[in-house]
């Protein structure tokens, strides 16, 4: 069951992306941040590592679709996730789930970690 609802989600995610003119995108050549908000119709509140794994499908459909290289660390060095209810979500309809994506080129990865973390990698690539 979880695998047709997984193929759905990555062929929703690529058959939405399609038709759309990515020749200027610049998403396929440097490395970026995606930002997913998740909006349910129900109160359940998910553990931050599900609403992670949640997005491995859509991702999937992202690169599917053309509009990221890989789905690598190098190509997408940081994901933040978010579950609000839908009462609380810019799309308010209460009927359905809703996932909203944002994608942004990563100008400076190191001003998303904070100074401990740097410490411990800084011998890293990509602490830099």
């Amino acid at each position: 069951k979880i695998y047709v609802f997984k193929k759905a989600w990555h062929e929703r995610v690529a058959h939405l992306l399609k038709n759309v003119d990515l020749s200027k995108w610049k998403t396929k050549t440097v490395p970026v941040v995606i930002e997913f908000l998740y909006c349910t119709k129900n109160a359940k509140r998910y553990d931050p590592d599900s609403i992670i794994s949640a997005f491995k499908s859509p991702l999937d459909g992202l690169v599917e679709a053309g509009v990221l290289n890989d789905d690598t660390v190098e190509d997408i060095p940081i994901i933040i996730a978010r579950q609000e209810k839908s009462t609380t979500c810019p799309i308010r309809d209460k009927k359905i789930n809703t996932l909203t994506i944002v994608i942004s080129p990563v100008n400076d990865i190191s001003r998303y970690y904070s100074e401990a973390f740097k410490k411990i990698t800084e011998k890293a690539s990509f602490s830099s």
